[in-house]
């Protein structure tokens, strides 16, 4: 089952407002890196790690789809990344895990 935009934007406005992190790993996987969000159970891929990194930005930012949005992608060094928010949203935080509220799930290959 597909998650709705709305689902979106609660979880990863949860993950990303008010000082909240949304953690992540990188890895290398053939000719790609592959970067995952677990919290939001989903991945992207890059032909590099700054392009693996601009893929999660894209994927978030285009997912909550709101005006003044936007996310930082932080590398560390230990293979993995934290995502904040830049810009403000008018929704409040919310820390409610995929499908909480309205008995859907999703998976990785459901939001590829």
């Amino acid at each position: 089952m597909t998650r709705s935009e709305e689902q979106w934007r609660s979880v990863i406005l949860g993950g990303t407002s008010n000082g909240n992190r949304l953690s992540g790993s990188v890895y290398k996987s053939d000719k790609f890196w592959v970067a995952k969000l677990p919290a939001l159970e989903v991945m992207t891929q890059g032909r590099s790690k700054d392009e693996a990194y601009a893929m999660v930005k894209d994927m978030l930012e285009t997912l909550v789809n709101l005006p003044g949005f936007s996310v930082r992608v932080n590398p560390d060094e230990q293979g993995g990344f934290e995502v904040t928010s830049e810009g403000s949203s008018q929704r409040e935080p919310s820390w409610n895990r995929p499908g909480a509220s309205s008995g859907a799930t999703a998976s990785a290959e459901d939001s590829a």
